[in-house]
């Protein structure tokens, strides 16, 4: 490695349904300068089994993660960029029962911005793209059809104006959103598009307040599982 190099190292978690098994995605990404990926190690942690330490897996696809990962369907969704110069972006699968990785184009235009302003999440039984939007309105790009890589557009308008960001839908139907700046207090909204009803929740805060001192996730079950500490990564 030379001084213009960079180091990351990303993880995943996903449920493979058909064989009951909970797995650890890990990678290690190195980019030049120039932001090309030039070297990248995935490996694979299976929960609860006899797996005795990390397994390499391959990836033919040359990425840099863009967003958080989202599994769905025993696979694990993340956007991605192709490099980090022009930016590509693209939608990576991993399949935990195959363990294999495949990439979804998205519809032309539409892009992954950034960690921060892009975000998977799950509307109404898919997975959909949505970006930071300062206004009142933005869009949802839906992914359709996987195979087809067919996507639909769904422009929405939130209940409000602040500084909310939204994380996708539950199973009532209703839109999350999440406060993206705050002091003391941290708010969500609940939003029924069909009803056109929102709800507000305010928590209160202590200690930390800055944005990463927090963590929202949507239609959430606590399972804990105590691992070995030669399974810490």
């Amino acid at each position: 490695l030379t001084l213009t190099d960079a180091i990351t190292d990303i993880i995943f978690f996903g449920y493979d349904p058909v064989n009951d098994l909970y797995k650890v995605l890990s990678m290690y990404f190195v980019h030049d300068i120039d932001g090309s990926v030039v070297l990248e190690k995935s490996q694979v942690l299976t929960l609860g089994g006899a797996q005795e330490s990390w397994r390499v897996i391959e990836c033919k696809y040359p990425y840099y993660p863009g967003t958080q990962g989202i599994c769905y369907n025993g696979v694990v969704y993340y956007g991605a960029w192709s490099n980090l110069t022009d930016r590509r972006s693209v939608v990576v699968g991993f399949d935990l029962r195959s363990e294999e990785f495949s990439l979804i184009t998205l519809p032309e235009d539409v892009k992954i911005v950034s960690r921060f302003e892009s975000d998977l999440v799950r509307y109404n039984g898919k997975i959909a793209l949505v970006n930071v939007s300062l206004t009142r309105k933005f869009d949802l790009w839906v992914l359709m059809d996987v195979k087809k890589h067919e996507w639909s557009k769904y422009s929405v308008v939130a209940p409000t104006c602040d500084f909310f960001r939204c994380r996708g839908t539950i199973e009532t139907g209703e839109l999350i959103f999440e406060q993206l700046y705050f002091g003391d207090q941290f708010s969500i909204l609940y939003y029924d598009p069909k009803q056109d009803k929102a709800r507000r929740v305010d928590l209160e805060r202590s200690g930390d307040t800055t944005s990463s001192g927090r963590k929202l996730f949507v239609d959430h079950v606590e399972s804990p599982m105590f691992l070995p500490r030669k399974f810490i990564h």
